[in-house]
């Protein structure tokens, strides 16, 4: 990470693959080709492990905070269910 430059530290947390991943990607991958800025991603429950060849390729930090772990293999589906996971991490966060 190039600390000469001014940081911004994206969260973007997500229970389901729905538009989520790729969007933050080009959200980020824009941020660095149009701004003077280091994009940092924070992972905190290790929702981004799977995708941490993709972001490394693409030049993209990741700052992991996997204290959360349990939620991963959390059942997420439904909205009752996906609304309390997102309660959980973002008190706990």
């Amino acid at each position: 990470m190039n600390l000469d430059k001014k940081s911004i530290f994206i969260w973007s947390p997500f229970v389901n693959k729905v538009g989520t991943v790729q969007n933050v990607i080009n959200s980020i991958l824009s941020i660095n080709r149009y701004s003077n800025l280091n994009t940092n991603l924070i992972n905190v429950f290790g929702e981004w492990d799977e995708y941490l060849n993709l972001l490394k390729k693409k030049k993209i930090y990741v700052h992991n905070f996997k204290f959360l772990k349990i939620i991963k293999n959390w059942n997420k589906s439904g909205f009752f269910k996906s609304r309390i996971s997102y309660i959980i991490i973002y008190f706990i966060s």
